[in-house]
């Protein structure tokens, strides 16, 4: 459903051409433009762009070696309304529709998970210490509100620094360890931990998932015509992917990606 939603949006501001976005600003415009809606179209800007990143573990896992990490098709669309502050400074605030995400495949020794283990018909969760191989498919759909403060560099170029809120619709996290084998964590009744040999199991954590994410974030805009720019960016979440309460994985992961696109201003230089 997301990314009907993305492809839509896309398409609507590709079908939007600059052209008849700032047609009410020429002499051929037959309805009459007010002061204020000038004041606020020059004011906007949007983006078009595509995420690259994932989540990462807050601590050093020294018993893990990626085998794979494809790269999902990640896009994002966002909306910005800026206000000057000083002929140098602004503040800028937006609506930022995105998608993160991440499929790697990796091999790991002596990694605290949990899984769902099938035996005789019934499935249970247990935890404990892996080694083997574990794919993992983690993703969702994104609201973001950033604001961040931006400094100009020149006529052209500006540096924007700040952070955001995002709404996470809906979060998945979720995969198989496969290839190893397993060394259940000792029960509170004092029996001992057990090694069972894993050809595939299955864990899915989604509901372990945080609705909301806030973090910082940096962006690098270049005006190379007078209303077109490319922008590079990097946010880094504050908050662990999982809520606290969480105990199924070695480590707490965090959200760390970087972003490049196309932007458009309505406000020539």
């Amino acid at each position: 459903m997301w990314r009907r939603v993305t492809y839509l949006l896309l398409w609507g501001l590709i079908l939007l051409s600059p052209k008849a976005l700032y047609a009410q600003r020429t002499e051929q415009e037959t309805t009459p433009v007010t002061t204020w809606q000038r004041q606020l179209l020059d004011r906007l800007s949007v983006k078009v762009g595509l995420n690259v990143g994932g989540s990462i573990p807050t601590r050093r896992m020294d018993g893990m070696r990626v085998r794979s990490y494809p790269l999902p098709f990640l896009p994002q669309v966002a909306v910005r309304h800026h206000t000057s502050l000083s002929p140098a400074l602004g503040l800028e605030v937006g609506l930022r529709f995105e998608y993160k995400g991440m499929r790697p495949r990796a091999w790991v020794h002596d990694y605290y998970t949990s899984v769902n283990r099938s035996q005789q018909g019934r499935t249970s969760r247990v935890e404990g210490h892996f080694t083997g191989e574990v794919s993992t498919e983690h993703g969702g759909a994104h609201l973001s509100l950033p604001v961040r403060v931006n400094y100009r560099l020149g006529e052209r170029a500006a540096l924007k620094l700040g952070g955001y809120l995002a709404y996470v619709l809906s979060p998945s996290f979720q995969g198989a360890v496969e290839s190893g084998y397993f060394w259940t964590k000792p029960s509170e009744e004092g029996m001992p931990s057990d090694k069972i040999a894993i050809e595939r199991e299955t864990y899915n954590f989604s509901s372990e998932l945080r609705p909301w994410e806030g973090g910082l974030e940096t962006l690098f805009s270049y005006r190379f015509t007078t209303h077109w720019a490319i922008e590079t960016g990097l946010s880094y979440a504050l908050s662990s992917i999982f809520q606290s309460s969480f105990t199924g994985l070695s480590s707490p992961m965090r959200n760390v990606y970087f972003s490049l696109g196309v932007g458009y201003h309505f406000a020539g230089l």
